[in-house]
């Protein structure tokens, strides 16, 4: 994790101040650590799923009615992966 540049995200956006930061990618703050962790999947899932849908529109037309139905909430997001494993 270290390198990942989640450390900087976190403080440059004030979800975390830069000690707190530290005891979470040090494995001290399991609280802390599921929360941020938890919000950064929310956030990388509103900025890659537009991408996805457009690639499954494109290219599996089937799919896209699928994943487009799942994609309308992050909670669906283990649905989601499991429907999009290769037969």
């Amino acid at each position: 994790m270290k390198g990942s540049g989640l450390v900087e995200e976190w403080v440059e956006s004030g979800l975390r101040g830069p000690n707190a930061t530290e005891h979470v990618m040090n494995g001290k703050a399991y609280k802390r650590a599921m929360r941020v962790h938890k919000i950064t999947l929310q956030s990388l899932w509103q900025l890659l799923m537009p991408f996805l849908l457009e690639f499954c529109q494109k290219l599996y037309p089937d799919l896209f009615q699928e994943v487009s139905a799942l994609a309308c909430s992050p909670e669906n997001a283990a649905a989601l992966i499991t429907s999009l494993k290769t037969p």
